[in-house]
């Protein structure tokens, strides 16, 4: 007697790449050495100059925000989720969610305007050196977080 076939369908398999649009790590390191430090002061010692104006709150909230692009050349990042039902994947990919926006107004007005320029002082001293140097570009990358509550 003969086994009936197997009637499962056969897996689904599901090839995803994610790639970042950014520069490489070389391009990156020779920007912040020959650049992205110095434009990044500018950048950001101009930011908290609109911050001090009040009417430019926005423009230095944003500038400071993009910091880390300025100085590294990093693309923003992105959140990839990926859900499966049965016969359909959905593949969506978006901006790393935020905080809600009057809890960072409020973090901001308390404690970021201070605390990220104390930030960001550190980071560039970290910087001046070799040895401390990847820990400095740690900070300043994390320079929006400090100031705003900002994910990256």
């Amino acid at each position: 007697m003969q086994q009936p076939p197997n009637l499962q369908p056969p897996p689904q398999i599901m090839q995803m790449n994610v790639t970042s649009s950014g520069p490489g790590c070389l391009v990156r390191g020779l920007w912040f050495i020959l650049i992205g430090w110095w434009v990044g002061f500018l950048w950001l010692n101009l930011g908290y100059l609109f911050i001090l104006v009040i009417i430019g709150i926005p423009l230095g909230l944003v500038m400071l925000n993009r910091l880390p692009q300025v100085l590294t050349l990093r693309p923003a990042s992105q959140q990839v989720t990926m859900s499966t039902q049965p016969g359909i994947s959905t593949v969506q990919i978006a901006q790393t969610p935020q905080y809600n926006m009057f809890l960072r107004t409020l973090y901001f007005l308390l404690v970021g305007w201070w605390a990220g320029y104390v930030w960001a002082v550190v980071g560039y001293l970290l910087c001046a050196a070799i040895v401390t140097l990847p820990l400095g570009l740690v900070m300043l990358n994390r320079l929006p977080m400090v100031i705003t509550l900002r994910r990256n």
